[in-house]
């Protein structure tokens, strides 16, 4: 095994995100939110993150599989619970 660990952007962002919905799907029916989710709600989810200026995602790769991956965007970029207090505070 040979992992590799690599940021993603772009084309290579987009390329990724039916892998990472999968990913997100497998680990998060497994543990810890035993959550089913879908294909359809997962690629919408990460492809909010394309669509942030200032997101990243970071990818783990065993050979050309996605096995691990972090994400992280700006709170105001995020869903309206999370960003309003940002919005609106002096945290902007």
């Amino acid at each position: 095994m040979s992992i590799t660990v690599a940021p993603l952007t772009g084309a290579d962002f987009q390329a990724a995100i039916p892998h990472l919905a999968r990913l997100r799907i497998e680990v998060f029916r497994e543990w810890p939110y035993l959550y089913d989710g879908s294909y359809t709600y997962e690629e919408s989810y990460i492809g909010k993150f394309a669509n942030s200026k200032d997101s990243v995602i970071v990818v783990a790769r065993d050979g050309q599989r996605i096995v691990g991956a972090a994400t992280g965007s700006p709170l105001t970029d995020h869903a309206d619970a999370f960003a309003e207090p940002f919005k609106t505070g002096e945290y902007e």
